[in-house]
């Protein structure tokens, strides 16, 4: 059962690098939706809840 889960890991570990973003992903803009935010300016801490899509580059 050990080499089962190992022989997984090691399959998904060589996928894992087609889930990387392009390097020009980096400068783009980042576009937040969510239902609900709250932001505290003491801390700069930003709570986003409810539908929340993240969306940067391709």
């Amino acid at each position: 059962m050990f080499y089962r889960h190992a022989k997984l890991f090691l399959i998904v570990l060589c996928y894992a690098n087609l889930a990387l973003a392009l390097p020009n992903d980096r400068d783009q803009a980042i576009s937040l939706a969510a239902d609900n935010a709250t932001f505290n300016e003491k801390t700069g801490l930003a709570v986003y809840t409810g539908n929340v899509e993240i969306k940067q580059g391709s």
